[in-house]
């Protein structure tokens, strides 16, 4: 019996492939994982979000995820669209720009200017504003006049304005104060003499600034050994003062007056109409006397203005305003821009000044280019 069985062992066959399949099933065990520890890691993933307070994410919410960072890596390899913006030039910050932003304070940057022309004795220019009495003492005053710089009050006594006038010393007086009140409101040089720091109170005179300017311009020579101004030199001046017939100009500190009649061609009433107090115009200097410790100058305008070529025809009629009156002549400004001459009046009353009249031309001066006519009659005075 124990052979038999031992015979029926023997004749029992196996698989030769049995070991590989086991051992083949062993391998892909060991290499992969199983479902179930998939789905652990992902509990425990999940856990993990929750303790940090974030909300699990999906499968959907992954997918979503993932296809959103491939559009932004997408987008990031596009090129960016161009821009334009638009600026200020004053905007700009410029290579010499720097870092630290400095306010300047026009008042100081003024004061820093008068306490250097104190020192140099450079001269400098303001407006002059006003004319006051100022108390130095108890039961004294004085009058001064007051010139703007750059909104600081400079302070400039009357006997420093260089108003050079005739006359006994409180008549003198009187007329220099009545001179400078009619300068106010036109631009005037000066010197500062003396300067108080705490009080930031500046005394100047302007007569110091007119003789330095009479010696750069008038009296110091230049290379070609002539100064710079010299007769026949056209030059800018101010109006310090105005009348209705007279303006006084100031020309690089000397002063002259000009009648208005000199000033242009063509004729006026009133030089108010036309030149204001602060004016600046051109000139010709006609003729210079330099003395000593003294300067004459005349000048005018009247041959540097424009000449008008207009003329009047004989037998017509014109509308002018009367302009002036001397020894029964009139002379009348026409409203074609003609200047005119009436030798005889015909008129019902007697034109004065500034009447509105008409005007009969009876022949044209060409070398003058002035109407010679008759006044006929006067329409009214002019407002």
């Amino acid at each position: 019996m124990a052979e038999k069985k031992v015979k029926e062992t023997k004749n029992l066959e196996i698989p030769g492939n049995i070991g590989e399949e086991e051992a083949s099933v062993s391998d892909t065990t060991i290499s992969e994982e199983s479902p179930s520890e998939k789905e652990a890691e992902k509990v425990i993933e999940e856990a993990e979000q929750i303790m940090k307070g974030e909300t699990p994410k999906n499968d959907a919410a992954v997918e979503k995820e993932t296809a959103t960072q491939k559009e932004a890596a997408t987008a990031r390899r596009r090129p960016d669209p161009v821009k334009h913006f638009t600026y200020r030039p004053e905007d700009v910050i410029t290579v010499h720009k720097t870092a630290a932003v400095e306010m300047v304070n026009e008042e100081d940057t003024a004061w820093h200017e008068l306490k250097n022309s104190y020192i140099s004795r450079k001269a400098l220019s303001g407006v002059l504003s006003s004319v006051e009495k100022m108390r130095y003492e108890e039961h004294s005053s004085v009058m001064v006049a007051v010139a703007n710089y750059k909104g600081c009050r400079v302070v400039i006594p009357i006997n420093e304005m260089n108003i050079v006038i005739d006359g006994k010393d409180e008549e003198k007086k009187t007329r220099q104060i009545r001179i400078a009140s009619n300068m106010i409101g036109s631009e005037i040089d000066f010197i500062v003499k003396a300067i108080d720091d705490n009080n930031r109170s500046v005394v100047a005179s302007r007569k110091d600034a007119m003789l330095q300017k009479v010696h750069d311009f008038y009296r110091e020579a230049q290379a070609d050994g002539e100064p710079l101004i010299k007769e026949g030199s056209v030059v800018e001046a101010r109006v310090v003062a105005v009348s209705d017939i007279v303006l006084r100009l100031e020309i690089f500190g000397a002063e002259c007056f000009v009648r208005s009649l000199d000033m242009e061609n063509a004729w006026m009433g009133d030089a108010r109409d036309k030149y204001q107090v602060g004016d600046i115009v051109k000139v010709r200097m006609d003729k210079i006397t330099i003395d000593a410790d003294s300067i004459r100058i005349v000048a005018e305008g009247k041959s540097i203005s424009p000449v008008d070529t207009r003329i009047c025809t004989a037998q017509s009629k014109y509308l002018g305003t009367v302009v002036g009156e001397s020894k029964g002549i009139y002379f009348i400004r026409l409203k074609d821009g003609v200047n005119a001459i009436a030798h005889k009046c015909e008129a019902q009353r007697m034109p004065v000044k500034n009447d509105l009249v008409k005007f009969a031309c009876t022949r044209m001066d060409e070398e003058s280019h002035v109407a010679i006519g008759i006044l006929t009659g006067v329409i009214g005075h002019r407002r």
